[in-house]
């Protein structure tokens, strides 16, 4: 009977655990230039910051995108970001392409031949 009880034990354990949150994982490349893209775009819609600036570093974090996703999913991607993002506050909006703006890659990438998955 006890070896039945710790057994049920160990195993309450084992799915309490997997019923925790996951461990928060890094942001994929291909999210976080979306994601800029979008910050990027809002503030371009508003009338803040370089419009060329702006759209050179959107262009560039969108070929970090492409080598991971089809071009029409990043555009619905971009889609979604933008209603997302452009619900929270403009002081956030703006930090947030600030941010984008500076870690932008400053030369655009070649995207490669073959997609990697």
């Amino acid at each position: 009977m006890r070896a039945c009880g710790i057994a049920a034990i160990v195993g309450l354990a084992v799915l309490a655990g997997c019923a925790s949150k996951p461990k928060a994982e890094a942001e994929k490349p291909s999210d976080l230039s979306v994601k800029c893209m979008a910050y990027l775009g809002l503030e371009k819609q508003a009338g803040r910051g370089d419009a060329a600036a702006l759209d050179r570093a959107s262009a560039n974090w969108k070929t970090i995108a492409l080598v991971t996703m089809s071009a029409k999913q990043v555009d619905e991607y971009y889609d979604n970001s933008i209603a997302v993002y452009g619900a929270q506050p403009v002081q956030q909006q703006q930090s947030e392409a600030e941010r984008c703006l500076k870690r932008a890659p400053k030369n655009r990438p070649a995207k490669p031949e073959k997609k990697i998955r």
